[in-house]
């Protein structure tokens, strides 16, 4: 791997304790990165530049398999994320980055999080509405200023 890849390994985690084994993979226009979770925790996780999108998803999750004893066949469940997100094939389910940022800002900050800004100069002003917990959550995307907001408070 170059000076701008890596991956890492927890290594007090053992994948073969583990009861679910699931990866994610985002795969941007710039770089494209693979995390593996083992029963929610951090287990792999890996970064290199993007070339063309298929290559790049799988040279992610590979990089992120490398030094763990698992292969794609011992992920249960992979969601591929980013604007190449269509060409992780591997992934049993894609995800728009807008619903992957509402989510995690729901995860990160709670319940109480209602909209997020983010700033990117394409589709500015989409809105998309996540189920969480019975509740409805508008996140709201919009151009401000160059930073990332949420609920007015820079992240």
């Amino acid at each position: 791997m170059s000076g701008h890849e890596y991956a890492s390994v927890n290594e007090q985690l053992d994948w073969k304790k583990a009861q679910v084994i699931v990866a994610g993979v985002d795969v941007g226009a710039v770089s494209s990165k693979a995390m593996i979770l083992l029963d929610g925790q951090t287990y792999a996780f890996s970064q290199v530049t993007t070339r063309t999108p298929k290559e790049s998803a799988f040279k992610a999750v590979n990089a992120a398999l490398a030094k763990t004893g698992l292969t794609l066949g011992n992920i249960q469940y992979i969601v591929g994320t980013g604007r190449g997100r269509t060409q992780a094939v591997f992934a049993r389910k894609t995800i728009s980055e807008i619903a992957c940022g509402a989510a995690g800002a729901i995860h990160i900050w709670g319940p109480s999080v209602r909209t997020c800004w983010m700033p990117e100069g394409r589709a500015v002003g989409h809105s998309l509405h996540r189920e969480r917990q019975g509740n409805r959550f508008p996140l709201e995307r919009q151009m401000c200023c160059g930073d990332w907001t949420l609920n007015g408070s820079i992240c």
